[in-house]
């Protein structure tokens, strides 16, 4: 058997890669809201999400946010194919890995006196 190699088709990366770039963002906004609720303020607002390194000069310190870990995606082999099953062989793809970081800005809310 020669070589297989395995490949997403590119409308199906590009929707992984927003899929996995949304949750980064998500994963920012959560941490942040998390953070502002235990200093006892109110809701976030993002202010600015950018790629790694393109935040704007105001902030002195940036957080870096990821999409939580690798989303893996099992290429599946159609039945029949050189090296599958039906062969006589066996071959199990790679899992194929996209990973997202985001740098953010955000603010809150104070805390409603009541």
């Amino acid at each position: 058997m020669g070589r297989v190699e395995w490949a997403l088709t590119e409308k199906h990366r590009v929707e992984q890669e927003a899929r996995v770039l949304a949750a980064a963002v998500f994963n920012a906004r959560e941490r942040a809201q998390t953070m502002a609720t235990a200093a006892g303020l109110g809701e976030v607002h993002c202010l600015e999400v950018s790629d790694p390194g393109m935040l704007s000069s105001r902030a002195r310190v940036e957080h870096q946010f990821d999409s939580g870990g690798p989303a893996a995606l099992r290429a599946a082999m159609p039945a029949g194919a050189p090296g599958s099953s039906s062969s006589g062989s066996s071959v199990s793809p790679e899992d194929i890995e996209f990973w997202e970081s985001v740098h953010a800005r955000f603010a809150a809310d104070q805390a409603r006196q009541g």
